[in-house]
């Protein structure tokens, strides 16, 4: 069955409802509703020159300045600041109380990873600077 979209729309809705109430749905859709969403009646929205180019180009500059001030100033953190952080959370995740277990083994794990890259990186010392008294 087919419906032909015109300004009265009066048979093709009337047959659309009466559709609707054969097929006996308990929370039935409005026809009118659907055939006239709000929406549906914007056609055009007037944007301005720099909207336009914007759109087309699709990078905002004040983004772009934002970007490269952030990566030119951000320095990754050394191993044992990031060890530092994670105890910082550690202990504000001990204090909060909707925090699960889960998440306390998680940030373990993470800092006994950094740990061991702070331990495998550390220069091997022989037997003999072992037992030499600091002078």
């Amino acid at each position: 069955m087919t419906f032909e979209n015109s300004d009265e729309g009066g048979e093709s809705t009337q047959e659309l409802q009466n559709l609707i109430k054969e097929l006996g749905y308990r929370n039935a859709m409005d026809v009118e509703d659907v055939l006239t969403h709000p929406e549906e009646n914007v056609v055009a929205q007037l944007l301005t020159d720099e909207e336009i180019i914007e759109s087309v180009i699709g990078i905002n500059k004040d983004d772009i300045d934002e970007e490269d001030d952030e990566s030119s100033t951000m320095e990754p953190p050394s191993r044992n600041e990031a060890i530092k952080a994670a105890i910082t959370l550690n202990n504000f995740l001990l204090s909060y109380e909707k925090t699960t277990p889960e998440v306390l083994t998680m940030l373990r794990k993470i800092r006994d990873e950094i740990q061991e890259e702070i331990d495998f990186n550390e220069k091997q010392k022989t037997i003999e600077s072992f037992f030499k008294k600091p002078s």
